[in-house]
């Protein structure tokens, strides 16, 4: 049991300093995902309190925020044009 919670904080903090030093998330959920993540890890074995559901909603959080900001992003993405897809399509039919 203390291997799995090992090798779960270990990746837990290479993960979060990943997204750190890549900058593609925003700093505070990449932060909040390590630490929060971290802590329920260091948290499990103990009776529940209000302190580790204050951790699970702020875990939870992290990872909502984590994700909007993918979505948001991903929508933002540029998509090629109509006149680049029927360009393709032609030179595609030209072919065949």
């Amino acid at each position: 049991m203390l291997g799995s919670a090992a090798v779960f904080v270990i990746g837990t903090v290479m993960f979060s300093v990943s997204m750190l030093r890549a900058r593609v998330f925003p700093w505070l959920p990449a932060a909040g995902y390590g630490v929060m993540f971290t802590l329920l890890a260091l948290l499990a074995p103990l009776p529940d309190t209000p302190w580790t559901s204050v951790v699970h909603v702020l875990a939870g959080g992290c990872l909502i925020w984590l994700c909007a900001s993918v979505w948001s992003s991903e929508q933002a993405a540029t998509r090629p044009s109509g006149a680049m897809t029927a360009t393709a399509g032609t030179r595609l039919a030209g072919r065949a």
